[in-house]
């Protein structure tokens, strides 16, 4: 790798890619003006924890949303780094730009905090489906999927088996998944255009858009391509029942809200 290789990748991961101060100035601006497209955004979003439920299963959905209503489960998606401020103000830059007044919007239109509730249903589901899994692959040594779906959040499949989980490893289990479904909003997450002014303007809105595509492809392509059949079978059903069903009932409430 040489010299201006390694610049163009800090340049990306400091987001500071074609920077100009006359530009910057005026990309804040436009995404300023657009930021109150978002007033009912919250209705939208309160639907993506079914992200979660594709990345997990059902009884680990139904504890992630049990524990978000419980200090226990709060404190433990502030520990995983699942809600930190540095969370959603990477969000809310992406958003709007202006910080003061895409804070300001956002937290009074509700939309971060169902952000902070997704983000906490997530990390505390990613928790226990990393619990249940270990559960599988005592009941089935051989257990591919099982062995796989640890690996990824990042567990030791064949030492997990001699003793009891970290609370570490629970937690970083459960970032994994926040991350996973909820989506985060740096600039490695994006294409490196994305990081220009005129970038940041094209895809103001388009982070979650952009970051699904990718999170669907590995629910269901990838799954498919390790020989997780089975596996690919369930998202694929889930993506064809649950999130249509889904989407039109959030889609009536918010065409209710604004008559």
């Amino acid at each position: 790798i040489n010299a201006q290789e390694v610049g163009n990748l800090i340049n990306q991961i400091t987001g500071s890619i074609n920077n100009s101060s006359g530009g910057e100035k005026l990309s804040l601006f436009m995404r300023s003006l657009q930021v109150p497209k978002l007033a009912f955004a919250q209705l939208i979003n309160i639907g993506q924890s079914i992200n979660t439920l594709l990345a997990t299963d059902l009884p680990s959905l139904a504890k992630g949303l049990q524990l978000a209503f419980r200090q226990e489960g709060i404190r433990d998606a502030l520990r995983a780094g699942s809600t930190l401020d540095s969370v959603f103000r990477e969000m809310h830059t992406t958003f709007g730009g202006s910080l003061g007044f895409t804070d300001w919007f956002l937290k009074w239109t509700g939309f971060s905090w169902t952000e902070k509730f997704n983000r906490t249903v997530a990390t505390n589901a990613g928790m226990a489906w990393a619990q249940r899994l270990k559960e599988d692959l005592i009941k089935n040594p051989t257990n591919q999927m099982a062995k796989d779906s640890l690996v990824e959040l990042g567990i030791n499949p064949t030492e997990i088996l001699k003793r009891e989980f970290t609370k570490e490893e629970l937690l970083t289990a459960g970032f994994r998944i926040s991350n996973a479904t909820q989506f985060r909003a740096r600039p490695l997450d994006l294409p490196a255009f994305a990081s220009s002014p005129l970038g940041k303007v094209a895809f103001q809105f388009k982070n979650f858009a952009y970051n699904q595509s990718i999170f669907l492809k590995r629910q269901l392509i990838d799954e498919f391509a390790k020989g997780h059949y089975g596996r690919g079978v369930r998202n694929l059903f889930v993506l064809a029942t649950v999130f249509p069903m889904t989407g039109e009932v959030l889609g009536d409430i918010r065409s209710l809200a604004t008559g």
